[in-house]
């Protein structure tokens, strides 16, 4: 999960509570109320119990059981009883972004699924206990993540839109007034929040034209699940679109619902621009749950009980596969990082590392987890990486050193791959590189030019990474540019 080690640094520092001098003159941590602290308050609570990155490790592993769950009572909540479009959706639970790392924005969609499961409890309710719970929910919904939160208010709203319909047929203004006012406590606070923080959000300025965002969103409507194979991702979705058709044309029922909150949620897919409060693959975070929602909607109930079962076995069959593909991913994957992180060795405490590494998006199709692995200097080292996030006013830590000088922050750590425009080149690395403020480099998926090796001692090197020294006095003989 390559933003994962940024995320468990931000952690350890949160957690030193500014106790390290050395952490303290790399970085500036400061709570402040934003809608993007799910796991961070988990580990705040968790860590002095088990230590930051086995808390870390435990939040995120309870996310895709919650999912699967939350998918299941939604679909008993809905139908009345788990049919196989539920258990169809299943490989969503591990979709693209949650693949990459979003950690709080997948707690929020957890979170959201079970929302969903006590909305369906409380259709017919509108008391005082109702109002009051949900305006907890909806607050540490906003807390956890925002666009989690939003996922949620347009799910709720269009549950409450298709129950209106069905009671009180084509009546457009009753039907939306009362969906109205049955969301509003869940959508209340937070509205207050946003508007609070958006006023010290500083927005990163767009590198794309619109035709070009509109080109990228096809791309991710083959990303939904991008893990570990193109054929089997991509596969996975040719079936899952034949499996939707299916139920379709046998004229299955709809639950209108959650088929409104898909179709509300695929325009704003499309009208979204790429990032928004500054979280990247904004739209891209949105077809995981488009995808739940529309397979969930589905009923089975023109089909006999050989056909949903038959369905539902090939739908466990193909969730089956992918774990199985993902599992042996990952451990291998694992493996290769752990021997990476053996660098770490040659490193001395409170160190300067300056770090290139190739962004997940552009290196491969399956997942390398490397483009934030350096990071983890800053938990086991105390050390300063250029590989964390730096945007005014949407995050708790920020890097202070080197700031202003083009190397404090990720955007200076990214490879260029190939063709890709993202990312700097080595040569430009090195040239721009100030070396007497840093110790060493650290290196994925390249190596030094020739021109630039003078003042740098290997200390280490594997099969994708290199380790280097700065030698101080080459350092500063080196002319600058």
């Amino acid at each position: 999960m390559a933003d994962l080690c940024s995320h468990i640094a931000r952690y350890h520092v949160m957690v030193d509570g500014g106790r390290s001098e050395v952490l303290r003159s790399y970085y500036s941590f400061h709570w402040t109320l934003i809608g993007n602290l799910g796991q961070d308050l988990l580990v705040y609570a968790l860590a002095p119990v088990m230590g930051v990155k086995t808390a870390a490790y435990l939040t995120v592993a309870l996310v895709p059981p919650l999912m699967v769950l939350g998918i299941r009572q939604l679909s008993i909540g809905v139908h009345g009883r788990v049919h196989p479009g539920a258990l169809v959706a299943l490989p969503f639970v591990y979709s693209f972004p949650f693949l990459y790392g979003f950690v709080n924005y997948s707690i929020g969609i957890a979170g959201c699924m079970w929302t969903l499961v006590l909305w369906c409890k409380w259709r017919n309710d509108m008391n005082p206990l109702r109002i009051s719970v949900l305006l907890i929910i909806g607050s540490l919904l906003w807390l956890t993540h925002m666009a989690a939160w939003a996922v949620t208010v347009v799910a709720a709203g269009s549950m409450e839109l298709g129950h209106g319909l069905h009671r009180h047929g084509w009546r457009p203004f009753k039907v939306i007034s009362q969906a109205f006012l049955r969301t509003l406590p869940i959508a209340s606070i937070p509205v207050l929040l946003t508007l609070f923080w958006r006023s010290g959000v500083a927005a990163l300025p767009s590198t794309y034209t619109v035709w070009k965002t509109l080109e990228l969103k096809f791309y991710w409507m083959a990303f939904i699940i991008r893990d570990q194979s193109m054929l089997l991702d991509v596969g996975t979705l040719v079936l899952v679109g034949l499996a939707t058709l299916w139920l379709l044309f046998k004229r299955n029922r709809v639950d209108p619902g959650l088929a409104i909150a898909a179709i509300i949620l695929l325009v704003l897919f499309w009208v979204l621009p790429l990032t928004v409060f500054n979280s990247y693959f904004a739209d891209l975070r949105l077809l995981g749950p488009i995808a739940i929602f529309a397979l969930v909607a589905l009923d089975s109930n023109r089909l006999d009980s050989r056909a949903r079962h038959v369905l539902a076995a090939l739908a466990l069959c193909v969730f089956a596969v992918r774990m199985g593909m993902t599992t042996y991913g990952w451990v291998d994957r694992g493996h290769a990082l752990k021997d990476d992180l053996r660098a770490m060795d040659h490193i001395r405490q409170g160190a300067r590392i300056a770090a290139l590494v190739p962004d997940r998006m552009f290196e491969s199709w399956n997942n390398s987890g490397l483009s934030h692995l350096p990071s983890m200097a800053i938990v086991n080292r105390n050390a300063f990486t250029n590989t964390e996030w730096d945007y005014p006013g949407s995050q708790l830590m920020r890097p202070i050193y080197n700031a202003g000088r083009g190397f404090n922050d990720n955007a200076s750590a990214m490879l260029k791959m190939r063709a890709h425009k993202q990312g700097r080149t080595v040569e430009d690395f090195f040239d721009k590189l100030p070396r007497d403020r840093f110790d060493y480099v650290w290196l994925f998926k390249t190596d030094v030019p020739p021109r630039h090796a003078a003042g740098l001692e290997l200390k280490f090197r594997n099969r994708e990474s290199v380790l280097y020294a700065i030698v101080p006095k080459a350092a500063a003989a080196i002319p600058r540019r």
